[in-house]
């Protein structure tokens, strides 16, 4: 069994009066070169790697709501995020009919929920239920242009993300 990790993390003094002042100097904003700071502050590279593709760091945002319009793409990346997953097309055939058309509707379902942890402590969760993109998979290739377009010059990756429905043993449909 793994052991829990510490209620406080054991830091060095040092560190942790750098931190604790890092933390005052940022609370209304991070630096705007977050990376560079960190690189240079802590000798920690945040950049990763997904698909061969650079990450400059690991802060993003997923599939959902706050990713469907090009402006919500545009402040991502002027906030500095890594990355950004768009919201979630539902897969077509050639002729545009999707067997999970039901997923591809304009109005969606948030469910908030009390959950425990492994620790023992509550707390709270956000599910977004189904739905996914409601325009045209024209229309979803046209945004993702787009968005691409508006992620380029802050270097923010931009990921499709795609529902297919993928049929049960014995299932035709």
């Amino acid at each position: 069994m793994i052991a829990p990790l510490p209620d406080r993390p054991e830091l060095p003094a040092a560190l942790a009066r750098r931190i604790e002042g890092d933390y005052e100097r940022f609370r209304s904003g991070l630096p705007e070169a977050l990376e560079d700071y960190c690189l240079q502050t802590y000798g920690i590279d945040l950049a990763s790697e997904y698909a061969g593709i650079r990450i400059k760091n690991p802060f993003g945002k997923a599939s959902g709501q706050l990713s469907l319009a090009r402006y919500q793409v545009e402040k991502d990346a002027e906030s500095g995020l890594g990355f950004v997953v768009l919201k979630t097309v539902i897969a077509q055939n050639e002729a545009g009919l999707q067997s999970m058309q039901d997923w591809a509707i304009r109005e969606t379902h948030m469910l908030v929920e009390r959950i425990t942890g492994g620790s023992g402590r509550e707390g709270w969760t956000v599910t977004w239920k189904g739905r996914g993109w409601h325009e045209s998979f024209a229309a979803y290739l046209e945004f993702f242009s787009e968005a691409l377009r508006a992620a380029a010059p802050a270097g923010m990756l931009v990921v499709p993300s795609c529902k297919y429905h993928l049929p049960q043993p014995g299932e035709t449909r």
